[in-house]
């Protein structure tokens, strides 16, 4: 039996209830509106406001005096960009002539790119932006339909006790396994081409087995003759436990640290599935977020990861 395709509705899986949209990307008038609202110093060629995952767990209420709690996962576009803005604005583009820096890389065919986008060159140059559009965001999480922390606040989560480092990882023999899929979701949430100097994506997929869910929300970028960079984020519910597993890594490298290793097809590039393997770990955070609205222990146990994904520097 082929799993159930979630496309612009909500279908639930026992306490969850899984939202995905796909939509057409936002018209003209939009992206600009878009763009001064984030103030954006530029935008993704595509934008797909309008798309989203959400994962929401309706919790009982602990006891009798005690309310219910609603706990929503959610990737959506805004955020996703709006996390990139907010470092962009701070952040050093480099160019022909500057120093470079390791979280900002160079189009290999400067000149070209830059005389197709003069306009965005002149406001980047202004502003002095990532134009990779490099995002590290790992989702938005609500509590009863409210944002539970500010964008670029992950701090807030954790005064809130709704989520702790960890030492336990997501178990990737049970996701390799075979077991039928139940459910399937896949969006996209921007996408930018460089003017086919390479590619810059963000993708969230989710599918449900029959004893837990996961979601991948994927940052792929390709500067062509330059570099690699994925920041992944990975959830994972165990069904039955009151709480999901939260995995953040970034990986990359630079051509010339992946020559000879690289597809001879310069078509392969693009494919993600050939790519990441190849690229080393820079960082990894394993995180737990409660689902039943109880506090987590004041005493996290220790994190898995040499370095926080939330810092492009890594």
């Amino acid at each position: 039996m082929p799993p159930k395709l979630v496309q612009n509705e909500t279908v639930a899986v026992g306490p969850w209830e899984i939202r995905c949209t796909k939509k057409p990307i936002l018209d003209s008038a939009e992206m600009e509106r878009w763009e001064a609202e984030l103030q954006a110093p530029c935008m993704p060629e595509m934008v797909f406001g309008n798309n989203l995952l959400s994962l929401t767990f309706h919790a009982p209420p602990p006891d009798e005096h005690s309310d219910a709690v609603d706990t929503t996962i959610e990737f959506n576009c805004r955020d996703a960009l709006g996390e990139w803005s907010t470092r962009a604005a701070k952040t050093v583009c480099v160019r022909e002539g500057t120093d470079t820096d390791a979280s900002l890389v160079h189009v290999a065919h400067s000149n070209d790119w830059s005389e197709k986008r003069k306009e965005t060159v002149k406001t980047m140059k202004k502003k002095e932006c990532d134009w990779t559009f490099t995002t590290y965001y790992s989702g938005t999480i609500k509590l009863n339909g409210e944002l539970a922390h500010k964008q670029g606040d992950d701090n807030a989560l954790e005064r809130l006790c709704i989520i702790r480092d960890t030492s336990e990882s997501i178990p990737m023999e049970k996701l390799t396994r075979r077991d039928p899929i139940h459910v399937f979701a896949e969006t996209v949430l921007f996408e930018d081409e460089f003017d086919d100097n390479g590619t810059s994506l963000v993708s969230v997929k989710l599918r449900v087995m029959p004893t837990c869910l996961f979601v991948l929300q994927r940052f792929f970028m390709r500067v062509d003759d330059v570099m690699f960079r994925v920041v992944d984020t990975r959830i994972f519910h165990d069904f039955g436990k009151p709480y999901v597993l939260r995995q953040k890594q970034v990986r990359e490298a630079t051509f010339k640290e992946l020559e000879g290793q690289l597809p001879s097809d310069r078509s392969s590039l693009a494919q993600e599935h050939l790519i990441v393997p190849l690229l080393p770990l820079k960082s990894e955070v394993n995180e737990e977020i409660r689902l039943d609205g109880c506090p987590v222990s004041s005493s996290p146990s220790a994190s898995a990861s040499p370095s926080s994904p939330s810092s492009p520097s890594s």
